[in-house]
């Protein structure tokens, strides 16, 4: 039917974001810097503090960090991206 082929495009544009917004973060080696804040964050990856919240913000939806009074933690599936893992 057209409503589930709708949801089969739209699971695979939801996946296709998931996958580079994880691509960028670990090739950016973000997730060996937490706890931080945002601007420590954006000065270490050499990111504008706008582009590195956009980023911030969909890790949080994929459930590998959260922000907990203005610093960044990393959740238990964040932690296996660290590059000593």
């Amino acid at each position: 039917s057209e409503d589930r082929s709708f949801h089969a495009v739209s699971a695979q544009l939801v996946s296709f974001w998931q996958f580079y917004t994880l691509d960028a973060a670990c090739q950016l080696k973000l997730f060996d810097f937490f706890p931080a804040t945002t601007e420590f964050l954006s000065k270490n990856i050499f990111l504008p503090v706008t582009s590195t919240e956009k980023l911030l913000s969909a890790l949080v939806e994929m459930g590998y960090i959260t922000q907990i009074s203005g610093v960044w933690h990393l959740l238990t599936k964040g932690k296996f991206l660290t590059t000593d893992h």
